[in-house]
């Protein structure tokens, strides 16, 4: 994979998960190392939440980065108060996932440094100063670009998903990338649906469905790879208003037919009602 292909590769993947576009630039590259700066799509001149991505031999570091900073950092801390202290499931959840990736994740609150400890923990706490850096363990890397990117694929990913959380930014579409339920009046009502919790549930409970337990990869081969739709135990349309809600908890990935079959009673059947159903016709079945 040459450099060219690595930037492309990651813009794409960072637009196909959080639905938002992404500067991605090489900063630097030396004999066995490469330097990307990774940030979300901006206007001229906005303060914008991004990071560092530093590809070594055997191991991947990625660092909290600002783009035209503004004295202070004043706006940054005014999107972490706004966002990232409000939304402390979702944060837990990515630390997870980066830790689970045999990873270690360092905060830098006010003076202190915490190494593995989760942010809550500092949460009641007033930020002056706050940074973000993951480290990987060893990884198979073994020159400068030699490598198969789905090593690096879910770091990458899921600290993008951490680094949003702690942003400000919104997507042109004013993407609100916590909440969910937002309407828009058009000829009918729709209801938005988060890209961050999405990527939360997925990477958490993976692409079968968690009704039938298909696996639609290995049923169509590679165009059915990662495709899966997302369930919302309460549906969107019943929020009301926007709401925080608990991407592990309410969120579940269905095939498309368990996805309608679910949707077949109001309120919707759980997964758990559905799995049964399933297992009262198929006993059905089999006495005939």
């Amino acid at each position: 994979m040459n450099i060219a292909s690595l930037v492309s590769t990651i813009k794409d993947d960072l637009y196909s998960v959080y639905h938002i576009e992404w500067d991605v630039r090489v900063v630097e590259m030396g004999e066995g190392d490469v330097n990307l700066a990774i940030f979300p799509s901006a206007v001229a001149g906005e303060c914008v939440i991004g990071f560092n991505l530093y590809l070594f031999y055997t191991r991947l570091d990625m660092e909290m980065a600002v783009e035209n900073e503004p004295p202070l950092m004043i706006g940054v801390f005014r999107g972490v108060e706004r966002n990232g202290k409000a939304n402390i499931a979702q944060i837990e959840a990515f630390e997870t996932l980066l830790r689970g990736a045999k990873g270690h994740l360092i905060y830098r609150v006010n003076g202190g440094t915490f190494s593995d400890a989760p942010l809550k923990e500092h949460m009641n706490e007033r930020w002056s100063y706050f940074s973000l850096r993951y480290e990987s363990d060893y990884l198979d890397v073994h020159t400068r670009l030699d490598f198969d990117y789905q090593e690096i694929r879910h770091h990458v990913l899921n600290f993008a998903g951490l680094i949003l959380l702690f942003s400000s930014y919104q997507a042109k579409e004013e993407l609100a990338l916590y909440e969910e339920g937002k309407s828009y009046m058009e000829t009918s009502v729709r209801y938005e649906r988060n890209p961050i919790n999405r990527a939360l549930c997925l990477e958490n409970k993976g692409y079968c469905c968690s009704v039938c337990g298909i696996d639609m990869e290995k049923v169509y081969g590679s165009p059915g790879r990662e495709f899966i739709e997302v369930h919302h135990s309460i549906p969107v349309s019943e929020y009301g208003q926007e709401r925080l809600i608990d991407p592990l908890a309410e969120l579940f990935p269905v095939c498309p037919n368990c996805h309608a079959m679910l949707h077949r009673r109001k309120p919707p059947y759980s997964i758990d009602e559905l799995k049964q159903l399933m297992n009262d016709a198929s006993g059905e079945r089999g006495k005939k």
